[in-house]
């Protein structure tokens, strides 16, 4: 099997995994947008940013912003800055 077909296909199943709202929040990550800045938008707490950044990097299997951002593009919920 191609690589490219095995990372498009764990992509997709780690997507599904994302809630909604997780989604929304990796994207906005992937535009550069702070936890404080992510928690106003959505009008909740910073730790409620940070708790759902750590949910996304857990489903995501990364361990930081950089590469839950890089995911992000990878799965197409953003195009690279």
């Amino acid at each position: 099997m191609p690589a490219t077909f095995i990372r498009r296909r764990l992509s997709e199943g780690r997507l599904r995994s994302l809630t909604p709202r997780e989604a929304e929040v990796l994207r906005l990550m992937a535009l550069g947008y702070t936890n404080p800045q992510i928690a106003r938008k959505f009008e909740f707490s910073v730790g409620t940013a940070k708790l759902h950044a750590q949910h996304i990097y857990a489903k995501l299997g990364v361990s930081d912003r950089t590469h839950a951002a890089a995911r992000a593009v990878e799965m197409g919920l953003t195009t690279p800055l």
